[in-house]
């Protein structure tokens, strides 16, 4: 299963591009990048356009859910918009009701037919599309 999701992140990591591999404690609420122990994680992420201090940014996932991808983006100074859990603070005229984060593709061998399947989900919110 291929996932990718398109997240509307604070700024942008250095390189806008690349692959993030780390280990996440997954033990508590909230699941955190660490040294040493827990899990070892990876996924690839691109930045798809800019603007000013929000980024749209294509992640391309490799777990079934997407807390590490979340903590992930926290680790490298790079909160998704309107997720305060994982470290995203407001600025005066931000607002967002939720955290900024879009299943927008879905790929899988389908077992019986043998061959690929995508399903591509367009985001509403503007601020999403690529």
């Amino acid at each position: 299963m291929q996932r990718v999701y398109l997240a509307l992140v604070t700024g942008t990591p250095a390189p806008p591009a690349g692959r993030i591999e780390a280990r996440l404690d997954e033990g508590e609420d909230v699941v955190r990048v660490v040294p040493r122990g827990g899990r070892n994680a990876d996924h690839r992420y691109e930045v798809v356009r800019r603007r000013g201090r929000l980024q749209p940014r294509a992640v391309h996932a490799g777990d079934r859910t997407q807390e590490p991808d979340r903590a992930h983006m926290q680790a490298l100074g790079c909160p998704l918009a309107g997720d305060r859990k994982y470290g995203f603070r407001a600025r005066p005229g931000e607002s967002f009701a939720r955290p900024m984060l879009h299943s927008w593709q879905i790929g899988f061998r389908h077992p019986m037919l043998d061959r690929a399947i995508e399903v591509v989900a367009v985001p509403r919110e503007k601020e999403l599309v690529p």
